[in-house]
This record gives C-alpha cells, structure tokens and sequence, in this order.
C-alpha cells in the first residue's frame, strides 16, 4: 500500500499522535516449515545451513553485547525459531534474554592489527 518511503510517511503523518497504539498480536509459536527448511530438513543436511557475521566494535564488555543481545532476542521470534521436524518449527521461550544470549556469544581472540582476511 505504501511503497515508498515518502508514502509511508505521508501516511504515518496522517495518524492521531493522541491515539491509542494498537496492542501487539501475540505470535504463533509454532508453523510449518517454508519450502527451503523442509527441504534441509528432509535431505539431512539442515545441520549444514547456518548464518553468521564478524563485527568489529567499540570496547565493550561481554555483559553488555549479552544485554544488547538479549534485548534483540526478547523481541524477534523469529531469532528463536528452533526446527523441530520435517513438521514445523517451534519459538523458543526466553525467560532471561541476557543469560541466554551470553551463552550464544564466541568471543575470538585476535590482534590489534588483524585484516578482514585473519
């Protein structure tokens, strides 16, 4: 409906600010595979198929990424999707996000002068 960002706008300068926010829909916890999953998972390789990323951050302290960590974690389910099957997959709950992103996080040593390469 809005494909652009200047339409966006527009249509969010339309809204009452002295309206009440519309409450959050509770999420399913759990759903059928897409076509992509149900295929790793029914060839046997979907233990082969991950994502990850290197970061180069200001100093910082294992608690704090964790929180941060944590935070995202706590409001993105789809973060915690977890396969179950050839079925579906379920929403892992968090009760601690923090306590369970710091057992997410690797910390790698690596020196000062390190290229993207090392």
């Amino acid at each position: 409906e809005h494909r652009t960002p200047a339409r966006l706008a527009a249509a969010l300068g339309e809204q009452d600010p002295t309206a009440e926010p519309t409450p959050a829909v509770q999420a399913p916890q759990s759903a059928p595979l897409l076509p992509l999953m149900r295929r790793l998972v029914t060839r046997g390789r979907s233990d082969q198929y991950h994502q990850s990323v290197t970061v180069t951050l200001p100093p910082t302290t294992r608690a704090h990424l964790a929180g941060a960590l944590g935070a995202v974690l706590g409001h993105h389910e789809a973060l915690r999707m977890r396969v179950t099957g050839a079925d579906g997959f379920t929403v892992v709950p968090v009760d601690d996000p923090a306590t369970y992103a710091d057992a997410l996080l690797t910390h790698v040593p690596a020196p000062a002068d390190a290229t993207d390469e090392q």
